[in-house]
């Protein structure tokens, strides 16, 4: 039997994958993750042509400033941050224990 019950639900399930402003590593694979994804069907910045550098300016004169403005201000008190430097198995934990899952996550609460 598993020890640990499956989590209550968590009243907000939207985790916010995030990157401390001050800190440049973690600053840099945020940015690098998002130059490099493709997103809601659309093909990444990397494969429309983007320079990591064009992206860079992107990134540091729109993107963070528009993050810090209207966005880190809009997270919910309790909403579940994640650590972008983190390995992927320790968010999926963090974000397991916190309900965001749901009961099928129970077997990954070992």
């Amino acid at each position: 039997p598993n020890p640990n019950p499956s989590p209550s639900p968590n009243p907000n399930p939207n985790p916010n994958i995030q990157a401390d402003g001050g800190d440049k590593r973690a600053q840099d694979e945020l940015l690098r993750r998002k130059w490099t994804r493709a997103h809601l069907g659309k093909k990444s910045y990397r494969e429309r042509g983007v320079s990591l550098e064009d992206y860079q300016a992107y990134w540091d004169h729109y993107v963070w400033p528009s993050w810090v403005t209207h966005g880190e201000s809009r997270c919910p008190t309790g909403a579940v941050r994640l650590d972008c430097l983190a390995p992927a198995e320790v968010n999926v934990d963090k974000l397991a224990r916190a309900g965001c899952l749901g009961p099928a996550a129970a077997p990954l609460l070992n």
